[in-house]
């Protein structure tokens, strides 16, 4: 009996078939298939609203009524998406968690690599204001490091600091 070899709607050797994409070999070789990505996977044993907190379920329902979202006793809240106890955005349906999650990821810049998979970003510096201690100590060690800062003004001195130290 021959084997037919069929790779993305076509047929191919045996050396193609075993070359071919989504990890063939691997999957032929361990006789197991890949697990699988869906928003039951994603879900599986976390319980809903009504089961899975316990004794915090009314302190999260108050919080996150609070905060302008009414829980339904099928949402499913996952803490670890959460910023703070009762977060609008931790609370996802059953049917579309992976792609809820994946949007609040996203939004917040926060990186994940498991059933979901987002990519961090660098979050921006917070632009704040040399504080007035650091300008005065840097003008001092400015002065004694150098002749001519000594014979400069003050203020002159002073915006000299906050130009080179300060949030560009």
């Amino acid at each position: 009996m021959k084997i037919k070899y069929v790779l993305n709607g076509k047929t191919v050797s045996e050396e193609s078939f075993l070359k071919g994409g989504d990890g063939i070999r691997e999957i032929l070789e361990s006789r197991q298939f890949p697990g699988l990505q869906t928003d039951d996977e994603f879900m599986a044993n976390r319980g809903t609203l009504g089961s899975q907190l316990g004794e915090q379920t009314e302190s999260v329902v108050k919080a996150a009524k609070l905060n302008g979202y009414n829980p339904n006793i099928n949402d499913v809240y996952l803490p670890s998406v959460a910023r703070f106890p009762g977060d609008p955005e931790a609370f996802v349906r059953h049917d579309s968690a992976r792609g809820a999650v994946k949007k609040t990821l996203e939004k917040r810049g926060w990186g994940c690599d498991g059933l979901v998979k987002v990519k961090s970003r660098e979050a921006e510096p917070k632009s704040c204001r040399l504080a007035d201690e650091i300008v005065e100590q840097e003008v001092v060690k400015l002065t004694m490091e150098d002749k001519k800062a000594r014979k400069a003004g003050l203020k002159e001195l002073k915006q000299h600091v906050i130009q080179k130290h300060g949030v560009k």
